[in-house]
């Protein structure tokens, strides 16, 4: 078993007994000794969240390209749509259009 020496501040002083109160030790060294142990724990577990953490950022990027890639797509087919919609309807009013004006054009005739 060795020894250790700490030369602390007053302000690291201040730190170890806030930590010491909120671990419950009384003795200085076992609060030492308590933080190393759980710093590894909590090193490890931070790596793993920091990990997962990435992989759902990287799958919520995935969906918002998704998304965006959806709606443009729905975009583009509503433009699609819309114009062909747009050419049948005025070859749809051109058709009677043109039929009234023979129809006219007949009628004249016949009246010269």
């Amino acid at each position: 078993m060795g020894t250790l020496t700490i030369r602390t501040t007053d302000e690291q002083d201040q730190i170890i007994e806030h930590i010491q109160q909120l671990l419950g030790e009384s003795a200085v060294s076992k609060t030492l000794l308590r933080c190393v142990a759980e710093y590894q724990k909590l090193s490890s577990t931070l790596e793993d969240q920091n990990l997962k953490l990435k992989e759902a950022l990287n799958r919520v990027d995935e969906l918002e390209n998704v998304i965006s890639n959806y709606l443009n797509s729905q975009h583009a087919l509503m433009s699609v749509v819309s114009s062909r919609t747009n050419k049948v309807t005025q070859k749809q009013n051109k058709a009677p259009a043109q039929v009234a004006k023979q129809n006219l054009n007949k009628i004249l005739e016949t009246l010269r």
